[in-house]
């Protein structure tokens, strides 16, 4: 089985964007829930990553309070995942 998701689920209040594999991935490319802080993306045809090949990824969410400009004070999270087949 392929992994196709990649989900982030922040404090509530929060809001933020994706970076994988040292690529942006464009906020219209994502499905937000806001009252959730919830941001997932799936991989697709046409999109930034079209797919996960196998091995290893890196994954990195930065975040910031919805009612604040993400340049006032973001946090960064990172972690790794690897794909199999």
């Amino acid at each position: 089985r392929s992994t196709s998701e990649l989900s982030v689920d922040l404090n509530d209040g929060y809001t933020g964007r994706l970076i994988i594999d040292g690529k942006p991935i464009p906020e219209d490319e994502v499905i937000v829930v806001k009252s959730l802080g919830q941001i997932t993306y799936r991989v697709g045809k046409g999109k930034t990553i079209e797919k996960f090949a196998t091995g290893p990824h890196l994954a990195q969410v930065i975040y910031w309070k919805s009612d604040e400009s993400e340049n006032v004070n973001p946090g960064e999270y990172t972690w790794d995942f690897r794909v199999t087949v």
